[in-house]
């Protein structure tokens, strides 16, 4: 019997308590700790937001970065062409199931190299590529690069959070406000700050910014599909950090997807390391997120 995304949302496992141990101890296992098909559901949320932010790019912002959203098989081929670094340029997998074969990784590194980019990511949910994929990729000479950690919750209520800063909803009049704060907490290109900005106010977004004396200093964006419910981007300008900004926002948007009748709450960020800590890593698993698993990024280097 196929499992439908709703279904694969109540494979999640119940919630255990927060653990609030160092960084350096609970890094996450190789294997996923939570069933296939909730992998799925969490890989199937985070594709949507990625598409969507493609799709539905305003002709301008669509020519200043250079994007394009490329169907090859069972993926998509996401570029920003004017973006030198694979953040942006991305393979999105319609489902995690599908098999990349020798033939699918030629058209991927064919279409990248005419379009001049110059590294692309391949993400790749668990469990590992079998033998005969590793073959594939290492014969091509893509290779594991970072990992990402992949975080779930569930729509029980958020923890309170004390800060002096005031947070609301962010309407569509206030895109600028957004942009800003993306190009400078993130060093992004301002194509790349202005496509993000352009899902303010879109149908399924929801965008949330946290103020210091009526002057927006961290913002955050959110997703509803259904049950499920994605967190991103957030970011906060250099000066203003250390405050609280990002924790807050996180409570804004837990609460707005319980609101919204969501069950699946999901999330990623970099994994941290013995020589770096992940900040953002830190204040998701305070506010009750869970390490569900950690995924590869692949390197396409051209």
């Amino acid at each position: 019997m196929t499992m439908t995304f709703e279904s694969a949302i109540h494979s999640l496992p119940a919630r255990r308590p927060a653990d609030r141990t160092r960084q350096a101890a609970i890094l996450p296992p190789a294997a996923p700790s939570i069933l296939p098909a909730a992998v799925r559901a969490l890989e199937r949320i985070e594709s949507e937001a990625w598409k969507d932010l493609y799709s539905g790019a305003p002709q301008g912002i669509r020519a200043a970065a250079g994007l394009g959203l490329e169907p090859l098989g069972g993926l998509l081929a996401a570029s920003a062409a004017a973006c030198d670094g694979p953040t942006f340029n991305r393979v999105i997998a319609r489902d995690p199931r599908i098999p990349i074969d020798g033939e699918t990784l030629e058209r991927l590194i064919a279409h990248y190299r005419a379009l001049g980019v110059n590294r692309a990511f391949l993400p790749w949910p668990p469990p590992p590529p079998g033998a005969r994929t590793w073959w594939e990729l290492d014969r091509r000479g893509i290779r594991p690069h970072n990992r990402w950690v992949k975080l779930w919750r569930d729509a029980s209520p958020a923890p309170p959070v004390a800060s002096a800063l005031a947070s609301a909803p962010l309407g569509a009049g206030e895109r600028g406000a957004f942009e800003e704060v993306l190009a400078a907490g993130f060093d992004w290109p301002r194509s790349i700050a202005a496509l993000w900005a352009s899902l303010v106010g879109r149908p399924g977004w929801r965008h949330f910014a946290a103020r210091r004396d009526g002057r927006v200093v961290a913002v955050a964006g959110l997703l509803i599909r259904g049950a499920a419910a994605w967190f991103g981007p957030a970011a906060t300008l250099p000066g203003d950090r250390g405050r609280g900004a990002q924790t807050l926002l996180l409570r804004e948007r837990i609460e707005t997807a319980r609101a919204a009748g969501c069950r699946l709450l999901a999330v990623e960020t970099a994994e941290p390391t013995p020589e770096r800590e992940v900040v953002s890593l830190r204040n998701v698993r305070r506010m009750g997120f869970e390490t569900a698993y950690r995924r590869e990024n692949y390197l396409i280097a051209l």
